[in-house]
């Protein structure tokens, strides 16, 4: 009956190829839709013409050209060899290549295709071909392609020609005539450390399916479970893909069923990527000095998904944990001195590791100290400032120039004055103290006379723009002949001044006033002293005759006197 039937449908294909004009096209002409075949029946397919080359990419082996290409695929039933023989009638040029083994029918279609997976291959002129496929083992399949070389209408007819020999394998037949789901291959991707999960993508390749319902593809290890539906009209293959699995690293199943079929499935299993443990890394620290509000900065730098829980300890004492904590850094900012360190680190999928040790120094600051300055005056010149301790430190302050401190140009009033030390660690410490600047009394007096004969007295009465001033004077003269003045304290100077020679001489009375520990710029009072002429006379005639003149000679001791004499007439 089969042959009967075969020669009667080799008739009506030939009859209907061989009309003018007509060129046959194959539904198989990609790897991708390629047609499943199987056991020792005999399949028959009109062979391609004018329908161009096969799609690029596959390494086509011995094949030097690939024209009018004809794709089919095969899984093994029980694992040895098979030998398919391919014909064509007429008797035109054929070729083939035959490509495995694959875990499923078309998901090697875009890479898989590569020299080492060539498992036969023929380019001879013959219209009779014979492939050779050795030790395949069950469940494994393989993908052939067969072309039409001569580009003439023609059947090409194909089939296991040592079926049921001694060491042949089988193929697997409900592929062929069942719906049958025959791979998922999922493809898992890497944990995402971020998320602590993974995507899955694949292809479910099938055959004869349904031509209603539902095609259900579930994980049922992931927790929760996931799933993904696709509603009729089915084509094979059928992409998939699940998103946010969390990572395991355990053994998962994937199932793919049509709810119209539902014998029509399959269970294909893989390693779900293990998770990422998260981990916590301390870095940071460093040295500080004990300033008021100072900080050494550290961060935790964390890696995995969150929420984290973690616990740092200072010398080795855990410190409260950390829990909940949805960011990948912390920082800790902190004046305590120690060895920081993670002792634990988890997130919801696993206990993870820790590393990185820190330290944290805190410097004393050095204790500095400055003496308390004595008033000064205001017409001090500049002078260098001392008291700070330890010495080698800086003064700085108003009217501060180069350690120096300038009263004149800080005038009356009060100055603070500061000193800082850095020690050998570079922490900083400073003291102040204040620096009195006094005014200067101006002194000025009052003289009874700036002129005074020898043995008179001078008057000085003194006195200061500052109240409660107090007084002294020095008193010189440039002539021995000066007697009677001498140096005093105290607001009044009354003092007899006796000039004993014949010049006038003067005595010198230099002021000064004393207030707040200063002195006024000195004021010099002159006083003049007239020295007392002596006046002699020469012998005069003791009488003279009336109308005679009379004469008589004054001398002095002091140059310049002037003279006046009395005359007494007696009768």
């Amino acid at each position: 009956m089969k042959i009967k039937f075969a020669r009667l449908l080799f008739s009506v294909i030939l009859a209907f190829l061989l009309i003018p004009g007509l060129q046959s096209q194959t539904a198989n002409g990609t790897c991708e839709s390629s047609v499943p075949f199987c056991g020792s029946n005999s399949y028959t397919f009109p062979g391609g013409v004018n329908t161009g080359n096969a799609q690029p990419g596959p390494d086509y082996g011995c094949l030097s050209t690939t024209p009018n290409p004809a794709w089919y695929y095969l899984q093994i039933g029980a694992s040895g060899t098979l030998i398919i023989t391919m014909s064509s009638t007429p008797s035109y040029d054929i070729d083939f290549i035959c490509w495995g083994p694959f875990s499923s029918p078309t998901g090697a279609c875009q890479s898989g295709l590569t020299a080492g997976n060539i498992v036969s291959c023929s380019y001879s002129g013959s219209s009779t071909e014979t492939c050779t496929i050795p030790n395949a083992i069950s469940g494994e399949f393989y993908i052939l392609l067969i072309t039409n070389y001569s580009n003439q209408p023609c059947l090409i007819t194909f089939s296991q020609t040592n079926y049921g020999a001694p060491g042949s394998g089988t193929s697997n037949c409900n592929i062929v005539f069942k719906c049958s789901v025959v791979a998922l291959a999922p493809d898992p991707s890497i944990c995402d450390p971020s998320t602590n999960s993974y995507s899955l993508t694949g292809n479910i390749e099938f055959s004869n399916p349904p031509s209603s319902g539902t095609l259900i593809v579930t994980d049922q290890t992931a927790v929760p479970p996931v799933s993904q539906t696709f509603n009729a009209p089915f084509s094979s293959p059928q992409p998939y893909t699940f998103l946010n699995i969390p990572c395991d690293g355990v053994q998962h199943s994937v199932n793919a069923v049509f709810s119209d079929s539902t014998g029509c499935s399959l269970v294909e299993k893989y390693n779900a990527p293990p998770p990422e443990c998260p981990t916590a890394t301390i870095k940071g620290g460093g040295t500080i000095c004990d300033y008021p509000g100072a900080t050494a900065s550290m961060m935790i730098a964390l890696t995995g998904a969150p929420p984290f829980d973690f616990t740092y300890a200072i010398n080795g004492v855990p410190q409260p944990p950390v829990l909940n904590y949805n960011s990948t850094t912390y920082n800790i900012n902190t004046n305590v001195p120690g060895v920081y360190t993670v002792v634990s680190v988890s997130n919801a999928a696993c206990t993870g590791t820790t590393n990185g040790s820190v330290s944290v120094v805190v410097n004393p600051l050095p204790v500095v100290t400055l003496n308390p300055f004595p008033p000064t005056c205001q017409n001090t010149l500049p002078f260098p400032l001392t008291g700070g301790s330890p010495a080698g430190g800086t003064y700085t302050g108003k009217n501060v120039t180069g350690g120096n401190y300038n009263p004149g140009a800080a005038g009356v009033g009060t100055d603070t004055v500061f000193y800082s030390y850095k020690d050998g660690n570079g922490c900083i410490n400073s003291d102040t103290a204040l620096i009195q600047v006094n005014a200067n009394p101006v002194v000025s007096y009052v003289a009874s006379a700036s002129q005074i004969c020898s043995g008179d007295s001078v008057h000085l009465i003194l006195s200061s723009n500052i109240p409660l001033s107090t007084f002294s004077w020095t008193a010189s003269s440039t002539s021995p002949n000066v007697s009677g003045y001498f140096s005093g304290l105290g607001v009044f100077i009354n003092q007899q001044l006796t000039n004993s020679g014949s010049t006038v001489e003067t005595v010198n009375y230099t002021l000064t006033a004393q207030a707040l520990n200063c002195s006024s710029n000195p004021v010099t009072a002159v006083v003049t002293v007239n020295p007392v002429p002596l006046v002699t006379t020469a012998p005069m005639t003791a009488s003279i005759c009336s109308g005679s003149a009379v004469s008589k000679t004054f001398t002095s001791n002091v140059a310049g006197a002037l003279y006046m004499d009395l005359y007494t007439l007696l009768r």
